[in-house]
């Protein structure tokens, strides 16, 4: 059997709460814990181990002595905190961050950080159009988030706005996407950030085949005869829908078989002229008016839903048009300078890059460029020479010379 020792009981003497043991003579060990941590600490006399004791004791008081009035409840909570944080972050930063998205009322409110950002897109010269547009959707978010401080919004917030919103006013999941866009760049303006660049992988444009085309053309012949003439400058000539809201019956030259578009137009802001094909020009001449091609964007719009209803399609892709009408130019000139002379594009790498891999089927192009309004009145003049006639004046400098027709 084991001998039983007895063990040793150390004199022990408490200075406002933390022991100090005589472990032996000559050696007075200073021993506590706090936050989970032990310290000890060794000292050869009573007096300078008292010394060190004291000192953390006020220590402790100054830094955490309030904690021990907390209730039980609070202190379930907190340690509920602790776990669910799980060594991510302190408490302390969780309510900083808490407390820097939910201020007290002098932060800058969702409409006023709005109103700031349209002052500046005004300074940087953008369009009424635009500024009308981004206005619209950053109204009708504040008033769906309830114009909280910007500081307190991010893309989930915009998110479930979004979702609330949608139902009430019909948003396809293409317009939804829009108005989230426009929150977070609210955000990212508020936050002195630029664009984002997209970090998901690219996509070929969406375009349409000739028989959809045609459909929609002469649909909209029937029931939409307002914005036929810019669905087809956008379809057959590759306006972009901005530029065939803003240009004039006063710019077809139909003696050139030329559409001149000026900088006030275009969204590059430069001078073009774009050439009348024979099936465009039969269907110019069959709606010709007087004023812009489209009353008005709220016209347009109006007009293309009833069409949209009609072709039974829940989606218009963004720029479907102009980008159908690019693969049909490219696939039919093989020339991409020329064709990107008539878009309105500066240099061919951005093109090649989205339009050389998509061409149209075969046979596809010659239905295409064949698509006439089927009403009587049409044009009976000789087709248009020099059907590539095109001058980018702005592109090539004042002075500068027509392009060589091709054969």
């Amino acid at each position: 059997m084991a001998k039983h020792t007895k063990r040793h009981k150390m004199p022990t003497n408490y200075i406002e709460g933390i022991p100090i043991r005589e472990v032996k003579p000559g050696y007075f060990l200073v021993d506590f814990m706090r936050d989970g941590i032990r310290t000890r600490k060794g000292y050869p006399t009573f007096e300078e181990a008292k010394t060190y004791a004291k000192a953390k004791a006020v220590e402790i008081r100054n830094k955490g002595t309030s904690a021990l009035t907390i209730s039980d409840r609070l202190r379930v909570e907190v340690e509920e905190v602790v776990r669910k944080l799980n060594g991510r972050a302190t408490i302390t930063e969780v309510v900083e961050y808490w407390l820097e998205r939910h201020p007290d009322g002098t932060a800058e409110s969702w409409k006023e950080t709005a109103a700031r950002y349209i002052s500046s897109m005004r300074e940087n010269g953008r369009r009424d159009a635009s500024l009308s547009d981004k206005s619209i959707k950053l109204k009708i978010l504040g008033d769906g988030l309830g114009n909280p401080p910007t500081i307190s919004v991010d893309k989930k917030a915009i998110e479930d706005a979004v979702d609330s919103l949608a139902p009430g006013r019909g948003w396809s999941p293409m317009t939804k996407g829009k108005y989230v866009n426009a929150g977070v760049t609210l955000v990212r303006f508020y936050r002195g950030e630029g664009k984002r660049m997209l970090k998901t992988d690219e996509t070929a444009p969406i375009t349409w085949e000739a028989k959809f085309i045609a459909t929609m053309m002469h649909k909209a012949e029937k029931i939409a005869p307002a914005i036929a003439p810019a669905l087809a400058v956008m379809t057959f000539a590759g306006l972009r829908p901005t530029e065939a809201m803003r240009v004039g019956w006063d710019a077809i030259n139909f003696d050139e078989g030329l559409i001149s578009l000026t900088g006030e137009t275009t969204k590059t802001r430069t001078t073009r002229h774009v050439t009348i094909t024979p099936n465009l020009r039969r269907w110019l001449v069959a709606f010709k008016g007087e004023g812009k091609l489209v009353p008005s964007p709220i016209k347009y719009r109006t007009e293309r839903e009833k069409l949209m209803r009609a072709l039974k399609v829940k989606e218009w892709p963004n720029d479907v048009l102009r980008h159908t009408a690019a693969t049909q130019i490219y696939a039919r000139t093989k020339n991409a300078d020329e064709t990107c002379a008539e878009l309105g594009h500066f240099g061919t790498e951005m093109f090649l890059k989205h339009y050389k891999g998509v061409a149209p089927k075969p046979n596809d192009g010659k239905k295409f460029w064949a698509i006439v309004p089927k009403s009587k009145k049409v044009s009976t003049g000789e087709p248009i020479a020099n059907q590539r006639k095109v001058i980018v004046e702005t592109a090539r400098g004042p002075g500068s010379q027509p392009e060589t027709p091709r054969p």
